[in-house]
This record gives C-alpha cells, sequence and structure tokens, in this order.
C-alpha cells in the first residue's frame, strides 16, 4: 500500500489467508500498530496452531470461510488484504483449480465487504 490508501492506525481491516505463514506475520504487524484484525480463512493449507496467538489479542477476530466463495464480513472495514491462496510449487500441482478460483473470485467477493463513505 502507498502511503495515501494505507488505512489509519486503528483500523479495521481483513486479512484473507490469515492462518498462512504470511498472512499471519501481517496480522501480527497490524495489531501490533493498534489495528483491528478480521482474520479469514478456510485452513485448506494455514494452520489452526498459526492463529493462536492473534486470538489472545481482543482486536483480532476470526472468520472460518473460503475467500473464493464470495464471503462477505459484518460491519465496515477500512481495508482488505486479500492474501489467500495456496502457494506452493507442490499446490500448483495439486491444487491448480483452487488456486486460480481463490485468485479469481478475491475481487468480487470482499468488494462488498468494504466501507462505503
Amino acid at each position: 500500500m502507498t502511503e495515501s490508501t494505507r488505512p489509519e492506525s486503528g483500523s479495521r481491516v481483513l486479512v484473507t489467508g490469515v492462518a498462512g505463514m504470511l498472512g499471519s506475520h501481517v496480522a501480527e504487524v497490524l495489531l501490533a500498530r493498534g489495528d483491528r484484525v478480521v482474520g479469514l480463512d478456510n485452513f485448506l493449507t494455514g494452520r489452526r496452531a498459526t492463529i493462536d496467538r492473534l486470538r489472545l489479542d481482543a482486536r483480532f477476530e476470526f472468520v472460518e470461510a473460503d475467500a473464493a466463495d464470495g464471503s462477505t464480513v459484518s460491519g465496515d472495514l477500512d481495508g482488505v488484504l486479500h492474501l489467500a491462496s495456496p502457494a506452493s510449487p507442490l499446490h500448483f500441482r495439486t491444487m491448480p483449480l483452487e488456486i486460480l478460483r481463490v485468485g479469481q473470485r478475491r475481487h468480487v467477493g470482499h468488494a462488498g465487504a468494504r466501507r462505503t463513505a
């Protein structure tokens, strides 16, 4: 994100793929700067244990859902960080359609979840 599009500290931000390596670390950084984080994951490749430490923070909310299904999140959001996607070469061989589906649906499914001015 550029400075002009970065949500202010204290924002409510959706992070898809929050149980993955990248998503969990991004969520940690957002929480550390004072944001509220809504994490969304279906555990296709992420692990439940990855978000255990995030759940200790009252500003973290978790939604178990598939980002490719166009899941919606209740309440206003100040930002959406779409990090959900199987991303290792092994996954490219075993889950090619799932990877394409989550990439295709990400904009459609979460566009409606963004805050309207």
